[in-house]
This record gives C-alpha cells, sequence and structure tokens, in this order.
C-alpha cells in the first residue's frame, strides 16, 4: 500500500498521472503491478508493447498520481 495527498494505491490499481510532461501519458492508464516501501511498479502497453516504469512517492506525487475512472479487470 501507499499513500499519497490521502488517496491509497495498491497492486492492481489502475492509475493515471495528470501532470505528467507530455500529454499522451496524461490520459494513458497505468496498472500498478507492485508497491514497494520506496516505488511504485507500473505497466502500460502501447502500441502492443509492454512498457514497466518505477516511480518513487515523490516522483509519483509530482506528477499527479490518481486512480484512473475504470478498475482493473483480472
Amino acid at each position: 500500500m501507499f499513500e499519497i495527498d490521502g488517496q491509497v494505491f495498491r497492486e492492481g490499481d489502475v492509475v493515471r498521472f495528470e501532470r505528467a510532461p507530455l500529454p499522451t501519458n496524461r490520459v494513458r492508464d497505468y496498472e500498478i503491478t507492485a508497491v514497494t516501501a520506496d516505488e511504485l511498479i507500473t505497466t502500460t502497453t502501447v502500441d502492443d508493447n509492454a512498457y514497466t516504469h518505477r516511480f518513487s512517492r515523490e516522483d509519483a506525487a509530482r506528477i499527479g498520481i490518481t486512480h484512473a475512472d475504470r478498475a482493473t479487470e483480472k
């Protein structure tokens, strides 16, 4: 579990980064695949390619992590 600005994030949550540097990344869904003490690990798919990203708590807060409108389907 990871808490940022009063929001709780867990493995399996789908999130967005509202202040990401690139506009296309602001509307892209990222699934949290792991939560460690210091970082969130996410995956996203673009053009059939999967990408993994690691965000520190500070970086995730800085680029505006928030829950996406949909839940992860398992």
